[in-house]
């Protein structure tokens, strides 16, 4: 059962307690005698958050499930029930469906894709060996030479030399290419939590054309082609490629035994075709496999930490991050399994493994962290018709629940997750993440919301800190200021350098309760006067580096966040 709650019995009610603590500031003028229905039940008792009561029986609750959230409100939200507080209807409703509203690129596991079927490129020291031997060589030939005054001897010899390690390179490249078969590759999306359900991004790539049909192991198994940047993550010259990434169409179809395949897909010479491959069980059920010990994070006033945990036997692990829903850090894993979160965010040293991690975070914006364990691939749950080699990675996510010890937090900036707050401003975020190298005009102002995941709705801000970095800062000036509700806006005092502290009573306005998300406005302006010629053009652009934000504040009174 994914109830967060264990249902008693419906009766009707014709009071209703526990709205002011679900939505803070509102006056709700009671039933007046009308009856609506309303579902007596208890706490499930697995991880959740109770916001309100109705007699002690839950009003509203919600618990994490995997990487998402199940939610729970006891009556229904049908304005018919609220007829005197129709604007009521509309909160419950956007208490149920709130969310970080941010769109997954699933398109970022093209890279990661590519690298697993493209060519092993030489590393730097190889190739810079290679050229001091080549010199050497020609050095050695050339000296000869003069000493032995047949220097033109020597210069034909040097030229001989050249040819031969050119065509000696060009051979071996041959080789690599040519004695290389069909190849699948594929990234494997676990969740531990759900047995049984993984989605699985695929390349397959063929030394020469062929046509090969796709089948699966699962009936429940379901192929499509990766999907795009939707028009919400919007770039520059990608207008036209919304949609599916694929070169031709796939050939969908239903077997008679009830499974799905992909029929003669053509895979043109030295070259891969990319899908997906969603898998899923009979049955999903709501109870943890009997090893899953759950991990925990720690939220407190001075910050965060990963509680102790150990990674379960029989993963081959090579690398380990937490991801959050706005961004990743590193995981160290000891021998034994024990997993200690880095201070930083850090960089994977294997360009494969930060490439995958770069994929989870544009893929994956979810709305509670999760550990993901990298171990080779395994099996693919493919039948293929043609003899494809397997490589790849599994990643086994493993959610994490969100303990707060103190009723007074710091929410960190991990846990906010960025979105356009209009147009203009999708130009500056590719997904949930900055676009490092998008430059901008001295006149050109940026809009960001920014998302709090939804256990913590009602959270009371008493002060923000935020980190700006920025190119160009000597000639154009950055002011950050918070849109408030009412149109209003909010500017914060420079501590030096690159950081602004927020602080005021109107900062308890500073997330909408109806959407539980927070607009941030960047103000620029140039510094200097602008002058004749297209060489002060540099003067008046900057590009945003870096954007860290943190809440310090209270969790609401009325939430019971001690079922965590």
């Amino acid at each position: 059962m994914l109830l967060p709650v264990h249902p008693l019995r419906v009766r009707p009610v014709t009071s209703l307690e526990g709205v002011e603590a679900l939505f803070p500031g509102v006056r709700f003028r009671g039933l007046r005698g009308r009856e609506i229905l309303f579902l007596d039940s208890t706490d499930a008792g697995k991880p959740g958050v109770t916001f309100a009561r109705h007699e002690g029986f839950p009003l509203y609750r919600e618990m994490n499930f995997g990487l998402g959230v199940v939610k729970f409100l006891a009556v229904s939200p049908d304005r018919s029930n609220f007829p005197d507080d129709r604007n009521l209807s509309d909160r419950f409703l956007a208490r149920i469906c709130m969310s970080n509203g941010a769109a997954p690129v699933y398109s970022a596991f093209n890279e990661p894709l590519d690298k697993l079927t493209g060519f092993a490129v030489p590393r730097v020291s190889t190739v810079r060996n290679l050229i001091l031997l080549y010199l050497a060589v020609l050095a050695l030939v050339i000296l000869a030479g003069i000493r032995m005054k047949r220097a033109g001897t020597a210069w034909f010899a040097a030229a001989l030399i050249s040819v031969a390690a050119t065509c000696l390179i060009l051979y071996y490249v041959r080789l690599s290419i040519g004695g290389r078969g069909s190849l699948a590759a594929l990234v494997r999306i676990e969740n531990r939590m759900s047995p049984g359900t993984s989605d699985s991004f695929v390349s397959l790539y063929a030394s020469s054309a062929l046509k090969t049909d796709v089948l699966s192991e699962n009936l429940r198994n379901i192929f499509s082609a990766i999907p795009r940047k939707g028009l919400y993550v919007f770039s520059p010259g990608e207008e036209k490629t919304s949609g599916f990434a694929i070169s031709s169409p796939l050939d969908l179809r239903v077997l008679p035994t009830g499974s799905m395949a992909i029929r003669e897909m053509n895979i043109a010479a030295r070259s891969s075709r990319q899908f997906t491959k969603s898998d899923s069980s009979e049955t999903l059920s709501a109870e943890l496999p009997p090893d899953f010990i759950q991990p925990r994070l720690a939220i407190r006033q001075n910050g965060f930490e990963l509680l102790p945990w150990t990674a379960p036997k029989g993963l081959e692990i090579e690398s380990a991050f937490i991801l959050f829903p706005n961004s990743s850090r590193l995981l160290e894993v000891s021998s034994s399994g024990a997993c200690t979160m880095a201070s930083s965010t850090g960089m994977m040293t294997d360009p494969l493994l930060e490439n995958i991690r770069n994929a989870m975070e544009k893929a994956y914006v979810k709305n509670c962290p999760a550990l993901v364990l990298v171990s080779p691939a395994g099996k693919s749950g493919l039948v293929l018709e043609k003899t494809f080699s397997l490589q790849g990675k599994r990643l086994t996510l493993v959610p994490v629940r969100v303990v707060c010890p103190e009723p007074k937090i710091t929410l960190p900036n991990e846990m906010l997750v960025l979105t356009p707050s209009d147009s203009t401003s999708r130009l500056v975020l590719d997904g949930n993440k900055l676009k490092k190298n998008f430059t901008m005009q001295a006149d050109f102002g940026v809009s960001l919301s920014f998302s709090l995941p939804s256990a913590f709705a009602g959270f009371h801000p008493q002060s923000a800190l935020l980190k700006i970095s920025a190119t160009n800062t000597d000639n154009v000036r950055i002011t950050p200021k918070f849109k408030l509700p009412d149109g209003g806006t909010l500017a914060g005092k420079s501590l030096g350098g690159n950081l602004y502290l927020f602080s005021g009573d109107r900062l308890s306005e500073l997330v909408n309760p109806m959407t539980n998300m927070g607009v941030l406005i960047l103000e620029s302006a140039q510094t200097k006067p602008q002058t004749k010629g297209n060489a002060d053009f540099t003067l008046q652009t900057w590009s945003l580096l870096e954007l860290e934000l943190s809440l310090k504040g209270t969790l609401p009174e009325n939430a019971e966040w001690a079922v965590n």
